[in-house]
This record gives C-alpha cells, structure tokens and sequence, in this order.
C-alpha cells in the first residue's frame, strides 16, 4: 500500500494517510474526524457534512440515492470522497456493518416465529449451508434431441394444411381475390 505525505496548510508538519492515492496541496485532514476536506474548494464536502451523510445513511437503511437528496449532495460527490478519504470509506463500510448485523438479528428473530418460514430458511442456508444450501457447483449434463427426418416432413404437411384451411375459411370471394 502507498503512503503519501500530505501537507496541512497551517502546519509544517507532514501527516501520512494509507491509501490516499493523489498528494492535492488544498486537502487537509480533520483532526477531529481524520476526515480528508478541501476547504479552498467552493463546495467542501466537510467533515461535518460527511457525518451528516453517515447518520442519514444508517437512517434511511443504506439506501445511497436517497440519502444523498436529503442532504443535497451529489452521488459523484459522495462516491470521489469514498474514494479519496480512506477514513470516510471506513466509516462508510462500518455503517454497512452495523446495518447488516442488525438485519440479521432481526432475520433471526423473525425465523423464529410460525409466518417466518423464509427468514427461518436463509438463517438454516447461512449457520448449515453443508446441510441447508444449494450446491453451486452444478455438473455439466449433456442433452441429446434426436429428430426423426420422417417428423419434419409431416409436421411441415400438417402446417401446410392448417395454412390452406385458414386461407379458405378467411377469404372472402372477390373478383380481386379470384385474380391473385
């Protein structure tokens, strides 16, 4: 993993950050959050505005959309602070977490009851999938169809039947009819 060396604006002091891929001279970090901003730029994604979108995130159920529209963001904003601030991207992803260890114990909770007969079948698939799950590695099976020439024939003279007996009894007679 590469570690740059990036400088605070009003420190001399160089802080070391993993992961951060590009050495911009107008990010900073926070040093509260450990979040990476850019004050000189116009519309800052602040540490206090990704906080927002962390706990607006959790709220609305990991849903990304949605929660960018509440709080004005662009989802380009979000997704470029993903992937320049490597503490935000752990936050975000413990978000994740939380959310999914959540929805297990509910699921868990719920495979218990008489209606929860889903919940109970993901929760037996994911504790006993030697016993419970589908096998993924399906063989491959070969399928042989053979057609008899004979078949063909008589299916090509049934269909030319069908044709002569609906032209028949959908024509109406008509001189312009009688020509063609």
């Amino acid at each position: 993993m590469r570690i740059i060396l990036i400088m605070h604006m009003n420190d001399s002091k160089a802080t070391a950050v993993k992961g951060f891929e590009k050495s911009i001279p107008n990010h900073q970090i926070d040093p509260e959050t450990g979040f990476v901003h850019s004050p000189a730029y116009a519309r800052d994604f602040s540490p206090q505005r990704k906080l927002d979108f962390l706990k607006v995130y959790a709220e609305q159920g990991m849903r990304f959309n949605r929660s960018c529209e509440l709080l004005g963001l662009s989802m380009h904003t979000v997704n470029h602070a993903l992937r320049i601030d490597p503490r935000f991207k752990e936050e975000f992803l413990l978000v994740e977490k939380r959310y999914t260890e959540n929805l297990e114990k509910v699921s868990m909770d719920t495979a218990m009851t008489p209606r929860g007969v889903i919940d109970r079948m993901c929760q037996l698939k994911r504790l006993a999938p030697e016993k419970y799950a589908f096998e993924k590695n399906f063989e491959k099976q070969s399928v042989t169809i053979n057609i008899d020439g004979n078949l063909i024939l008589e299916s090509k003279k049934k269909m030319e039947v069908l044709e002569a007996k609906i032209v028949k009894s959908c024509a109406i007679s008509t001189q312009a009819d009688d020509k063609i």
